[in-house]
């Protein structure tokens, strides 16, 4: 199993699971999905869909360095 392609597939999953269930989140879901059907509108789906690609990986490497600090911060807790 390749870890480095597992967290950011469960992490991506864990906040697909807010959808629904987290009021603000699914709101601000929805917000999103206006906003991009407006840039659709106006510049053309194609240069969207390569948009919503850039920032799909782009939350990739956040998450997956969010992730990392926090397992750094637990590493130096366990210290205390």
């Amino acid at each position: 199993m390749d870890i480095t392609n597992e967290f950011p597939k469960f992490l991506s999953e864990m906040v697909e699971s807010l959808f629904g269930t987290n009021k603000r989140y699914t709101e601000l879901c929805h917000l999103e999905g206006d906003a991009i059907t407006a840039i659709s509108d106006l510049i053309g789906e194609e240069y969207t869909d390569r948009l919503i690609g850039i920032q799909a990986d782009c939350m990739a490497f956040e998450r997956m360095y969010c992730f990392l600090l926090g397992l750094r911060l637990g590493a130096e807790l366990l210290n205390y």
